[in-house]
């Protein structure tokens, strides 16, 4: 099922200005384009890996 990011925010109820309505909804088809684009693809065939070393910024 799928909802609008209006709906969606009204059950968390979160106001969103009038004003940015139609951008916020813009940007919420984009995010679900790219969730979609995610499911979609085999995961195990990636080549890449992110590690967070708490309290570093080094390269190694």
């Amino acid at each position: 099922m799928s909802y609008s990011i209006k709906e969606r925010l009204a059950q968390k109820q979160v106001n969103v200005n009038p004003n940015t309505e139609k951008e916020v909804e813009m940007r919420w088809k984009a995010i679900e384009q790219l969730r979609a684009g995610i499911d979609s693809k085999n995961l195990a065939d990636a080549s890449i890996c992110l590690v967070n070393t708490a309290g570093k910024n080094h390269v190694e």
